[in-house]
């Protein structure tokens, strides 16, 4: 008779501890130009990883509507990295790379990569970048060759670069990043936490379509 209060009393405190879910609701827009105003991003992909992998399920993903309105319920309340991919905008590897290194610990948890290695990556990519830039400058107001060639010399160390930290990445953090050199969806991740019984709103807007490189 105590064995059987026991489970009965076991099973009520499992039913009391399981939290309701929550949802995710949300807006994502993009500018095509400098003269026109917001547009919805449709197809634009939303995916939320749950810190603790332990969890099942651990993801969950979604695409925005002909209005970009997008929303996921039936979520397990805690701690997520929410990564919204655009459909139709485009900038550079360092861009999305650093997306991911000021997500440090929660990103390392997920995709299991070193982010203190993916920073340094990206600060030394930030420096090429800023050469690159000063020989593009020197070369279109003077013309002359020399600054031409030291800009191709750059430019083919910062698409080395790029080459040898993509590989480095583990596969599901890949999948983010174009497989070769080139533009590619704009990212967003964030760090939000999904409330119990309760609805978090998240707007994105990705700004202008192509972000201006040289």
């Amino acid at each position: 008779m105590k064995k059987i209060m026991f489970i009965a009393a076991l099973a009520v405190s499992m039913v009391a501890c399981k939290k309701d879910p929550g949802s995710i609701s949300g807006n994502v827009s993009y500018k095509y130009n400098d003269y026109q105003g917001n547009k919805p991003d449709v197809g634009s992909i939303i995916r939320l990883y749950n810190v603790d992998k332990s969890e099942n399920p651990a993801k969950y993903e979604t695409t925005a509507d002909l209005q970009g309105n997008y929303k996921i319920e039936n979520v397990i309340p805690g701690d997520y990295l929410l990564i919204t991919e655009s459909k139709n905008t485009n900038t550079e590897f360092n861009d999305l790379l650093s997306q991911f290194t000021t997500k440090g610990k929660d990103v390392q948890a997920i995709f299991g990569t070193d982010t203190d290695k993916l920073a340094a990556n990206s600060l030394a990519l930030t420096n090429l970048e800023g050469k690159l830039n000063e020989a593009y400058s020197k070369a279109m107001s003077t013309g002359e060759q020399k600054y031409f060639d030291e800009y191709s010399a750059i430019n083919k160390k910062k698409i080395a670069a790029e080459k040898e930290v993509y590989d480095k990445l583990s596969a599901d953090l890949k999948s983010f990043f174009p497989a070769s050199v080139g533009y590619d969806q704009k990212l967003e991740v964030k760090k939000i936490t999904i409330g119990e019984a309760q609805n978090s709103q998240n707007n994105t807007d990705f700004g202008i379509t192509f972000k201006s490189v040289k």
